[in-house]
């Protein structure tokens, strides 16, 4: 009797025990995979990939094809099972375009300020230039007189 109160909770720690490593080994792929991704995107995968599959069958090397496709089975590894990766880059993205926001807003706040010190600008003169006398062309071969009739 006693061993039957037992047993569950010795599954159910033994079961936490496994997902916890579980979970440390899917860290490590998800980033192994992501600095894969990382050399391939430096290589310019990527720009081949805009070109368009039909250039890239015509014009790439084999082995530069089986680098896209290892990009794209990456690409796909991550989505699927690292979403954290691409939700991370999504919030740094969100996070720089605030601050971005912020700078605009407070260089904004500066001009402001300055122009509610002085509303109003100080006279000025007009500028008037002088006007200019027409430049003769420069010399050059003098031109064949036309003959007349």
């Amino acid at each position: 009797m006693r061993l039957s109160r037992i047993t569950p909770v010795f599954f159910v720690l033994l079961s936490t025990a496994a997902t916890a490593g579980d979970l440390e080994a899917n860290v490590a792929q998800c980033r192994a995979y992501e600095t894969e991704r990382t050399t391939l995107v430096a290589t310019g995968v990527d720009a081949d990939m805009q070109k368009g599959p039909e250039w890239a069958r015509s014009n790439l090397p084999a082995n530069r094809l089986q680098q896209i496709m290892r990009y794209i089975h990456l690409d796909e590894q991550l989505k699927f099972r690292c979403p954290e990766v691409f939700a991370s880059a999504a919030v740094k993205a969100e996070e720089e375009r605030a601050r971005q926001e912020a700078l605009e807003a407070k260089r904004w706040a500066e001009r402001l300020a300055e122009f509610a010190k002085n509303p109003m600008l100080p006279e000025r003169k007009p500028v008037t230039m002088a006007r200019a006398k027409p430049q003769p062309a420069p010399p050059g071969p003098p031109l064949p007189e036309r003959a007349t009739r």
